[in-house]
């Protein structure tokens, strides 16, 4: 076989894998499409979800989220200060341990505030065993069904800044995908994907969607689209809380799936898994680049 033999069946291979890639996309975006227009364009779609009872005043849930990202940056900043005469390594890994630790502390916190403030307790809040398998596979179909949108989102960010800023932009790399790809040491990669795939989802899923959405569905229990109301409002939060702007806009789309996925079902172990299984696919593919 000659050289001219190998590139076409490089450039075959290549084609194959864009043409499935978009195929795949075409097919996915047409089922939205369908599904768009058999709900009324959503209106109908969270017709037969309802409000999660809670006692919680109105503050309670942005109290809770600034008094944990607080809880995380302080115990954050204190590792790093005693483990500033460390490799840099043992500081990054001693940066993630505390992360885990921080992030479990609130997580349990939040528990406890949940027992107190929602009929049911856990279970009222979302956190009931006997759904996991089910909750499991539907956060597998809709993350896929949500991807190709992210993919569109992502592509006219980077087409538009392109243009406007400048023609060799690129989005930057999220802060622990970065810090994954410039630590080789297993400890810290193992670390960081148990803070980034197990600990980060739990609580930022209990914190935005649990509590605020649940908060703001509540408020507005009167309004006929509350359920959106509520979605929308959450997703740009949760958006804006990330530290690049560029990031924003695939977060809120990614956002409004797993608030979807919570008032649509009630069971906040569907966004968990959703959260759980992005970050994964982004951790994973870091791993082998």
């Amino acid at each position: 076989m000659n050289i001219f033999e190998n590139m076409h069946e490089v450039v075959c291979s290549v084609s194959l894998e864009v043409a499935l890639n978009y195929l795949f996309q075409v097919v996915v975006l047409t089922i939205f499409v369908i599904w768009f227009k058999d709900t009324s364009y959503g209106t109908k779609a969270l017709e037969d979800s309802r409000p999660r009872r809670n006692n919680m005043p109105i503050i309670m849930p942005i109290l809770v989220i600034f008094s944990v990202f607080f809880f995380l940056f302080t115990a954050n900043q204190l590792a790093l200060l005693l483990s500033g005469n460390l490799q840099k390594s043992r500081q990054v890994l001693s940066s993630e341990l505390s992360n885990i630790g921080a992030g479990l502390v609130s997580i349990g916190a939040i528990l406890y505030i949940v027992k107190m403030s929602f009929a049911r307790g856990i279970k009222g809040f979302g956190f009931n065993i006997k759904t996991i398998p089910m909750d499991f596979i539907f956060a597998v179909l809709y993350l896929i069904a949500v991807l190709p949108i992210m993919n569109l989102v992502l592509e006219a960010i980077v087409f538009f800044s392109e243009i406007f800023f400048s023609p060799d932009y690129k989005i930057p790399t999220h802060t622990e995908l970065q810090t994954l790809a410039d630590n080789s040491s297993i400890f810290v990669r193992a670390a960081i994907a148990i803070s980034t795939i197990c600990v980060v989802p739990f609580l930022e899923e209990m914190l935005f969607r649990g509590l605020f959405q649940t908060m703001i569905r509540s408020t507005l229990y009167f309004h006929r689209y509350a359920g959106w109301i509520a979605i929308i409002m959450t997703s740009v939060f949760f958006a804006v809380t990330h530290a690049n702007p560029s990031h924003w806009p695939v977060l809120f789309i990614l956002s409004m799936a797993i608030g979807y996925s919570y008032e649509k079902s009630g069971s906040l172990f569907r966004p968990v898994f959703i959260h759980m299984l992005f970050n994964a696919s982004a951790i994973i593919t870091t791993w082998i680049q």
